[in-house]
């Protein structure tokens, strides 16, 4: 959830956008196709920054959600390509694991825990499309939000 409001906050402020929602089962191919808005095939790809000169005069926004380690060939290729990138573009990671981001990324931000009723209103908004919980439905909120 955070990383999807965080992709629709910053999106319009780039040139080429790409969230990926499920980065173990998204590849550099579909990155690529998406960013350039042209299909790109997989041997054009891996061990080739081509793609990523292609794009290095434009502001560039990735995020990652859900990576783990079946994604770290992505997550290698990625970092080490926005090393030297213009400092306009950003890649955000939402890891399983937060271990796969050491030496890798530049800065980590932990997200904080919510309170409850903090919690229990997301829920809400989701669920029912308003902030608190349908009648009848208020002790299985309270379980989900747990």
């Amino acid at each position: 959830t955070i990383a999807k409001v965080l992709f629709a906050e910053h999106f319009p402020q780039y040139d080429h956008v790409c969230f990926v929602a499920n980065a173990r089962e998204y590849l550099l191919d579909k990155l690529f196709s998406t960013l350039l808005k042209k299909e790109v095939s997989a041997t054009n790809v891996i061990g080739s920054s081509f793609h990523m000169r292609r794009l290095s005069s434009r502001k560039v926004f990735i995020v990652l959600d859900d990576v783990d380690m079946d994604s770290l060939e992505l997550l290698e290729y990625l970092c080490g390509e926005f090393e030297d990138r213009h400092s306009d573009s950003k890649l955000v990671i939402t890891p399983r694991d937060s271990q796969l981001l050491v030496g890798r990324v530049d800065a980590v931000y932990h997200v904080q825990e919510w309170k409850k009723t903090e919690s229990l209103k997301l829920f809400c908004s989701e669920a029912f499309k308003k902030s608190y919980p349908e009648r009848g439905y208020e002790s299985l909120s309270e379980s989900a939000v747990e």
